[in-house]
């Protein structure tokens, strides 16, 4: 704190000169715009240049004033129609249900069956075994993929192919044995 104060300052007499000259811009609240502009001076947020032609004060009323419009212009921003919706849309999604939550687990317990199911096939080829394998660590792009196993990305678009007209065969009946 001392080496971003000034030597000798009267901080009462500069108090008072700022909260007079807050004064003439804002009525209500001169002494909080003082008080937020000492926080962020003495916080090093708002160094004061003695060089500049404005005096401490002056440079203290001036930052709070300038917070204070900050602080105001992201109230009245948040307080927009438009920018609420936004943020609803983006963050404040409802909870699911219990019904939602119920259709997500049985489609968990139903794709994990499909997993097994796959995986279990003896007429599965080891290159569609690894692309399986790596569908379940969440790696779906055929360079990923390629990449991931070593094999060359000719032979994981084969198995790809393959093993799609295999999980549609197998959705396909699992649709058909629950009806």
């Amino acid at each position: 704190m001392a080496d971003r104060e000034p030597p000798g300052i009267d901080w009462a007499h500069i108090y008072v000169e700022a909260v007079n000259l807050a004064a003439e811009f804002t009525k209500r609240d001169a002494q909080d715009v003082v008080n937020d502009a000492v926080a962020l001076y003495l916080a090093g947020q708002a160094p004061y240049d003695p060089a500049e032609e404005k005096t401490l004060a002056e440079h203290l009323v001036h930052i709070g004033l300038t917070a204070r419009a900050k602080r105001r212009r992201t109230e009245r921003r948040r307080k927009k129609s438009g920018v609420m919706g936004k943020l609803i849309h983006l963050f404040d999604r409802p909870p699911p249900t219990s019904e939602q939550r119920y259709a997500d687990a049985e489609e968990e317990h139903r794709k994990a069956g499909l997993f097994e199911q796959v995986l279990a096939d003896p007429e599965l080829t080891p290159e569609e075994r690894a692309l399986v394998l790596l569908a379940q660590e969440d790696v779906h792009e055929a360079r990923e993929q390629a990449k991931q196993s070593g094999m060359d990305i000719e032979t994981v678009r084969n198995a790809r192919k393959r093993l799609k007209r295999r999980l549609v065969a197998l959705a396909a009946s699992d649709y058909e044995g629950k009806e």
